[in-house]
């Protein structure tokens, strides 16, 4: 029993977290109280209005009314002081949830099963990871505050009750006929968002249709009808969003006309009820300034923004993809003592035949071939960018599957001939947007990037903003995407023709810097350079029709010694014996 009570407990899984996480506003002690002492600082002035009118004016006491001004500024202060505290209590608890649900979102994008992502369809997972900024507005706005203020609202309309008794019926009668007058206006808003985001959608798919097919439609001269149908489109989203734009007048104009009206009705009646002797000028005062403060946490309730609503849905439909089951675990863990990469009997169809090798963690592998044959499929067979004909390939004695994986963060890089570039700074690409701590700067010096960067307009803070637009040459750009590749030193470094489209002197520093990383990094190259094949401790030849060429160097110590010792056998021998 005691050994039963010690143990462990198991970690929850990924999913699990994701399943449990709290999606929206949530209370805590500073934010209770800071709202409880603002609503309570409201009752200050109301107070402070029956004594002015009760008994500092009927005995001419201006030292006690000075005394009033002086506590009454210093409410005011105090209040001032605690809506700035408790929006920066807000604040900070919507970037606690955003830090805790968006490593989960991306997260369940990676571990989620491949079909249930592809229904959802990618514009959809898009919208999803985007999903975890929206939930900020649950927290600014007024949702998680408005609980406390709505009771405070009953204890102001019960304080107007206790002093002037049938006057509170002003306020409550002005509040039933704003929500009566509201729920249309929220029904057509909601229709007319609903439209609207549906219309946005329509025009996205419909352009990237149109814009897939841009060679016929240029050749056949049909860019009229594609015109066409975009201007109608277009005139239904003109119209969509006209409407919001008009509900949302609607809800400002009744938002700053209904506070100065609910007081103004209850200065007239409360005006008769004085003339009437049923209550004096100090409880009129009161209740003016108490009904102000009893209707607008009401007002803003029923006028709640287009942009909170929105927030809500969005939860919802990120609570849905948090909740998308895991990839079934499939296949054996990695084994650190297996070779780093294994290729077996590997084909695509028309592109190379029959590679076969095992390579020690470390290894770097260049990549050659014959004419018909393409080294750049291979890199994309390994990289699981396109799937074999025939063979398989074991990573640390491990087949890779679409399955819930563990987490490896240096796991495998593949770098194609065209430089890919986020949108950013030059300094955001090189640091991968984490911290830079002089991580930019190292790199810099590092790979020779210095006297490019000082022609660019901004240097590293230099935004890319697309290739073709604003500067920059293709070789800057690759030597970029290498110097963070190479910095990263990923298990596995797949390098599409990398020293292409370099100068002499640039090719010769990233081919050195490549061949420092044997040893820890697995590297497939193609397109070596003479420097990379004389490195290089196995030469793959492709062919298109016949075997590959594999040629093992000397690493350390004799490679095929260390195939044979550790798989019992060379490949030659392996192949044969698993082709019988």
């Amino acid at each position: 029993m005691t050994a039963a009570l010690s143990t462990p407990a198991k970690p929850r899984s990924p999913h699990h977290a994701g399943r449990s996480a709290r999606l929206g506003p949530r209370f805590d002690g500073d934010l209770l109280l800071a709202s409880v002492l603002i609503n309570s600082l409201g009752l200050a002035v109301p107070i402070a209005m029956l004594q002015i009118f009760d008994r500092v004016i009927p005995n001419q006491s201006l030292g006690t009314l000075d005394g009033i001004m002086l506590v009454m500024f210093g409410v005011i202060a105090l209040d001032a002081v605690l809506k700035i505290v408790r929006s920066r209590i807000l604040l900070r608890a919507a970037e606690a949830q955003e830090r805790e649900i968006a490593p989960l979102a991306l997260d369940r994008l990676f571990r989620a099963d491949l079909p249930a992502l592809r229904k959802l369809g990618r514009a959809k997972l898009v919208d999803h990871l985007q999903a975890v900024q929206h939930l900020r507005n649950l927290f600014p706005r007024q949702r998680s505050i408005l609980a406390v203020d709505l009771v405070f609202s009953l204890i102001y309309l019960t304080a107007i009750f206790a002093l002037a008794g049938a006057l509170v019926l002003v306020p409550l009668v002005l509040m039933a006929v704003v929500v009566a007058a509201a729920l249309p206006l929220r029904s057509a808003q909601n229709r007319a968002v609903g439209e609207d985001r549906s219309l946005d959608q329509k025009g996205l798919s419909y352009l990237s249709q149109a814009l897939r097919h841009t060679r016929a439609v240029k050749l056949w001269g049909a860019h009229l009808a594609v015109q066409k149908s975009y201007d109608g489109l277009h005139r239904q989203q003109a119209r969509a969003s006209a409407t919001l734009s008009r509900i949302s007048g609607i809800y400002y104009g009744l938002t700053v006309t209904l506070g100065p009206a609910a007081t103004g009705m209850t200065s007239l009646f409360g005006g008769y009820l004085v003339m009437q002797q049923q209550i004096g000028l100090a409880e009129l005062a009161a209740c003016i300034l108490l009904t102000g403060r009893a209707t607008q946490p009401v007002f803003q309730t029923v006028f709640s923004s287009n942009e909170e609503r929105l927030a809500k849905r969005t939860t919802r439909e990120l609570r849905s993809f948090l909740w998308l089951p895991d990839a079934p675990s499939r296949g054996l863990p990695a084994d650190p003592n297996q070779p780093g990469l294994e290729l077996l009997d590997l084909s695509e169809r028309d592109r190379f035949a029959r590679v076969t090798l095992d390579a020690p963690k470390g290894a770097l592998i260049v990549i050659q071939g014959r004419i018909g044959a393409d080294p750049s499929a291979l890199l994309e067979v390994v990289a699981g960018e396109r799937a074999p004909s025939e063979g398989a390939i074991r990573i640390k004695g491990r087949i890779p599957r679409l399955s819930a994986l563990s987490c490896e963060p240096r796991a495998m890089r593949f770098l194609q001939r065209k430089p890919l570039l986020f949108y950013g700074t030059l300094r955001e690409n090189l640091t991968e947007f984490t911290e830079d701590k002089g991580k930019a700067a190292e790199l810099v010096q590092r790979f020779g990037l210095g006297p490019e960067l000082n022609a660019m307009p901004g240097g590293l803070d230099w935004v890319y903003q697309g290739s073709g637009t604003g500067g920059g040459s293709t070789g800057l750009f690759k030597k970029l995407n290498l110097a963070a590749a190479i910095a990263a030193q990923p298990e596995l470094l797949l390098l599409e023709a990398p020293l292409v489209d370099l100068d002499p002197k640039s090719a010769a520093t990233i081919a050195a810097e490549i061949i420092a990383l044997r040893g820890e990094t697995t590297i497939l190259a193609t397109a070596p350079s003479a420097a990379l094949l004389e490195a290089a401790d196995i030469v793959v030849t492709l062919h298109q029709n016949r075997p590959a060429d594999v040629t093992h160097r000397a690493m350390g110590a004799d490679l095929d010694a260390w195939v044979a010792e550790t798989n019992g056998g060379t490949p030659t021998q392996i192949a044969t014996r698993e082709a019988s």
